[in-house]
């Protein structure tokens, strides 16, 4: 079986995504081998003058600063 993680560079969950692709296990449980996993990341970009306020990757936004 093949699993695909998409985006894996935007996600706030790397130290798991490690675990899975770089130890084969699963919080310490070993996977089975019939599962092979296949990530893709978004690519880099250098942020020039003129897009340097626009952020990439998932954001968390506070609530209460959002609405003042």
């Amino acid at each position: 079986m093949w699993i695909f993680f998409d985006e894996i560079n935007t996600c706030n969950s790397m130290g798991l995504i490690s675990e899975i692709f770089c130890n084969k296990t699963y919080r310490g449980n070993p996977i089975p081998d019939r599962f092979i996993f296949i990530g893709a990341c978004n690519p880099y970009r250098i942020l020039s003058d003129k897009n340097k306020n626009i952020e990439f990757g998932l954001n968390l936004i506070n609530k209460k600063q959002k609405n003042h």
